[in-house]
Order: structure tokens, then C-alpha cells, then sequence
């Protein structure tokens, strides 16, 4: 049983592998993407049984990142592996509460795959909050090639 567990893995992951390697043949210059708000650093890991795992809300943050990124019409790994990005982000946030820095790596992570290969090629990121009303909360995010 544990063999074919092990097969299933490395099959999973070769699919990711080739999936990756899928490169849009005009590389855009600029994307620009809405999100759903990401759960805060603050609860994305929980403590029980004596391990750490990952909160309800952020395995299912990925996801509803996908098909966002579906959904906008965007090409898989829009920016492949060797190319810099930079981004911005722009927290529009409700109630008045929360730190901006804690929702910047769960959307880094939940792009890796859609946005870029990893998220190691960002060498730039600007991030600010804006309050708004109840029902427009979101996450705009800019990536652009890095200039060098």
C-alpha cells in the first residue's frame, strides 16, 4: 500500500512538473488580478496533538486563488522560472482592523504555479491597506517583470 502511495506522489508530482514547464509564448508585461481577502498570518497554522498543520481557511485559500486566476483568463505561469517580478498590492480591507504584513506571504504562496514558478523570483513588492465598506473587501495585486 505504501508503494503505491509512493508511486502516486511522484506521478502528482511530475504532472506538476510538466504543468510548470507550460509557458504562455507571449510573456505579458503586466498582470492584474483580483483576489478574495487571505486569511492572516496569524491563522494560517494551528497547534493540536502535538503538531503543527495548516488552518481550515488557508488550505481553502489556494483554491479560490486558482480559480480566481481562472476565472481572469491568465495563463498558467505567467512569469517562468528565471524571469524577476515585482508586485504590488493593495489590501482593501473592512472592519478597520488587521496587519498588512500578515496577508502578503499566503497570496505570494497561493501564485506559485499561477502567477510565477516560485515565489523566490519576486525581488520587489509594494504593499498599502485602504478601508472600505463591508461587501468590497479584496486583494488587487499588480506583477510586472522586474526591471533590470
Amino acid at each position: 500500500m505504501a508503494r503505491k502511495a509512493q508511486k502516486d506522489v511522484m506521478k502528482a508530482r511530475k504532472r506538476i512538473a510538466r504543468e510548470l514547464e507550460r509557458v504562455s509564448p507571449i510573456l505579458p508585461e503586466r498582470v492584474v488580478i483580483t483576489l478574495p481577502v487571505s486569511p492572516s498570518a496569524n491563522r494560517q497554522w494551528r497547534n493540536g496533538k502535538g503538531r503543527t498543520y495548516k488552518s481550515e481557511e488557508a488550505r481553502a485559500y489556494g483554491p479560490s486563488v486558482k480559480k480566481a486566476w481562472k476565472d481572469a483568463g491568465l495563463p498558467v505561469v505567467a512569469f517562468p522560472k528565471g524571469v524577476e517580478v515585482t508586485y504590488t498590492l493593495v489590501w482593501y480591507r473592512f472592519p478597520a482592523a488587521g496587519d498588512l504584513s500578515n496577508r502578503l506571504k499566503a497570496c505570494e504562496d497561493s501564485l506559485n504555479g499561477l502567477a510565477w514558478a516560485d515565489d523566490k523570483q519576486v525581488v520587489e513588492f509594494h504593499a498599502s491597506r485602504v478601508d472600505c465598506k463591508r461587501g468590497e473587501q479584496r486583494i488587487e495585486i499588480t506583477i510586472e517583470r522586474a526591471v533590470k
